[in-house]
């Protein structure tokens, strides 16, 4: 999801990024581009970028030239680079929930329907570009390859892959008088998993279902909300909560059939405000705050320099009274006041560094081995302070749920 402040990993499926349609059945999701294939490119302020198209046709006469789409972002962050706030420039940002978890999601419904096709036509649509600010669903609503205003709905999944407690967030239900009903209808079956569901009525929102909001094209928003790990190198797959991520997408599905199935296309209608989850602008202002405290622990902003080596890209205070300098390439730290060489553990990049450090308490010596030019010495410091979570972990949407669904 693309952050408040600003203006998400590839697809998974082999067949899907070659040229071969997903076959799981007597249908096909099918290419819908230009030049029969699944790629819609588009450029935008000198970069290329494509979105990724595919539709499973409806079976009947009469509905088939209506049309359902289901969509995710497939990019993030890269190596940092894109403008916004996020983790450490140079490092690998993941993006395990941001968003492979939302594409995950959509693939696998896209074999679920292609088994099994229905009535009206489903669109499946990975965007590219949304962490930029949503280019690639607005490109595809300027240029949409099924007309828009034959498009019934847009159902969105957009990081569904953290819930803690049974949590889910659904937006968008404003934009339609006929969502209430089934969605109520679609999150029944997963109560067990997905029990503690907080809806909004507002339509539009930092992700890709707004494009098709401003088209008055019906939305709905699927979310786990944001978490530590947002827009940051740690969003990592060994933290997605496998089951309610499921539930999310099967729930999705059955939005997905029920648009499919159901003999009145929804109405669209206005809904003031955005859509998301109560506090949200107060808890991504958070995440970023904390996120950036973190990298300056050691008394200097930390940043991947040659072959993702951590490197002080500016110093603190602290740090200055510590003996360290800008561009002071760090090897390895060892906790405590020890300066032998077996003490010490190599951290290879920033990540590893960081786990390093958050074993120490506020105040604990460390010492840090550190490449100066051509010269190799030890500079002893200490672990800063850094802002605790004001409600804790979990209830903050830490790493770990306080209670495992079953």
């Amino acid at each position: 999801m693309t952050s408040k402040g600003a203006g998400a990993a590839r697809p998974v499926e082999r067949k899907l990024v070659s040229s071969s349609p997903i076959s799981s059945g007597p249908a096909e999701w099918k290419p819908l581009a230009a030049g029969d294939n699944y790629f819609q490119t588009f450029e935008r302020d000198g970069g290329s970028f494509r979105n990724i198209v595919g539709i499973v046709r409806g079976t009947d006469p009469n509905k088939s030239n209506e049309f359902v789409v289901l969509g995710a972002h497939y990019d993030h962050c890269g190596m940092g680079e894109i403008p916004g706030r996020m983790g450490a420039k140079g490092e690998i940002h993941h993006g395990a929930d941001d968003n492979a978890s939302g594409t995950a999601g959509v693939l696998a419904a896209a074999r679920v329907i292609a088994a099994k096709p229905l009535p009206r036509s489903v669109v499946f649509i990975l965007f590219d570009a949304e962490e930029r600010g949503l280019w690639g669903s607005q490109h595809y609503c300027a240029h949409p390859l099924v007309p828009i205003d034959r498009t019934i709905a847009m159902v969105n999944l957009d990081m569904i892959g953290r819930s803690y407690d049974g949590y889910i967030f659904v937006g968008g239900l404003g934009s339609s008088p006929a969502w209430d009903e089934i969605l109520s209808k679609a999150l029944k079956s997963e109560a067990a998993l997905l029990k503690n569901v907080e809806r909004d009525t507002g339509g539009t929102g930092p992700s890709d279902h707004d494009s098709f909001y401003h088209v008055d094209v019906p939305v709905l928003f699927f979310f786990t909300n944001v978490h530590r790990d947002y827009h940051q190198p740690r969003d990592t797959a060994e933290k997605i909560q496998y089951k309610p991520m499921a539930a999310a997408a099967r729930a999705a599905l059955d939005v997905v059939r029920s648009l499919a199935t159901i003999k009145p296309r929804p109405a669209f209608t206005k809904a003031s405000g955005d859509g998301l989850p109560k506090g949200f602008n107060a808890l991504e202002a958070a995440i970023f705050l904390r996120a950036k405290a973190m990298t300056r622990r050691l008394g200097g902003l930390i940043e991947a320099g040659e072959n993702g080596l951590p490197r002080l890209a500016n110093i603190e205070p602290a740090g200055s009274r510590a003996g360290l300098e800008k561009g002071d390439v760090i090897l390895a730290i060892a906790r405590g006041s020890s300066k032998k060489p077996e003490a010490f553990r190599e951290v290879r990049n920033v990540e590893e560094l960081r786990v390093e450090v958050e074993k120490s308490e506020p105040g604990e010596a460390l010492q840090l081995r550190i490449r100066r030019d051509d010269k190799t010495l030890v500079i002893s410091t200490a672990c800063g302070e850094v802002p605790e979570w004001k409600h804790g972990p979990a209830a903050d949407a830490g790493d770990l749920p306080r209670v495992k669904p079953k």
